[in-house]
């Protein structure tokens, strides 16, 4: 079951994990009805108290490439399908931003399972 208590926990635990710190920049791009935008995130962020950046209101790869670029993101997270895009964006890989304040992130994945 899920209680206030364990899901503030795994959100500190993340951002201990990653070395989150106030001087951090979160960048998310990933939805926050989901636990990795909220819990992974939102949580991380705020119990270390890093500054939290929404690039936009859908997953766009360049409005994330720039949001890193413009608030000198620290910390990018998405799921392969996201830094896939972000990877083959023109302006990314005509060297056109600069994404070099970038330390850590997280990656999630989906499983699926065969019973």
């Amino acid at each position: 079951m899920l209680s206030h208590s364990n899901i503030l926990n795994n959100g500190f635990f993340v951002g201990k994990r990653i070395h989150l710190t106030p001087n951090d920049v979160l960048v998310t791009p990933v939805p926050l009805f989901h636990c990795f935008g909220y819990v992974m995130s939102n949580l991380a962020a705020v119990t270390h108290g890093s500054k939290l950046v929404y690039p936009s209101d859908v997953f766009s790869p360049k409005a994330t490439l720039k949001a890193v670029q413009d608030e000198k993101g620290t910390v990018l997270q998405g799921v392969p399908t996201m830094f896939i895009a972000e990877l083959e964006d023109p302006d990314f890989k005509a060297g056109k931003l600069n994404v070099s304040t970038l330390r850590s992130g997280i990656m999630g994945t989906l499983r699926s399972s065969h019973f």
